[in-house]
């Protein structure tokens, strides 16, 4: 089984890697946690670090939420991930 994850990027988190969107995939598995997710992130976007990403803490940085699926704000970086998810990633201070 293969876990495709899509990570979208809306606003100022794009500007370091200048695309909104990333698809990437993951062998053997069925589902990951977000920190997992960005993990790998950090691996082929490391730009991203310090910026958006806390790669300490493996979290998002206090300025941006994550979104699954636009359903569900993450809490942490313990919330789990399916085949066919996106990670939202949106500055907090983003009006509409």
């Amino acid at each position: 089984m293969t876990l495709s994850v899509t990570v979208e990027f809306h606003g100022v988190p794009a500007i370091p890697i200048k695309s909104k969107k990333l698809i990437f995939s993951c062998e053997q598995i069925k589902k990951a946690t977000v920190e997992e997710v960005i993990k790998k992130l950090l691996i082929i976007e490391p730009q991203l670090d310090g910026k958006v990403i806390d790669s300490d803490k493996n979290l998002l940085l206090s300025s941006y939420l994550g979104n699954i699926n636009g359903d569900k704000f993450i809490e942490g970086n313990l919330d789990e991930m399916k085949d066919g998810d996106s990670l939202i990633v949106i500055p907090r201070m983003a009006g509409g």
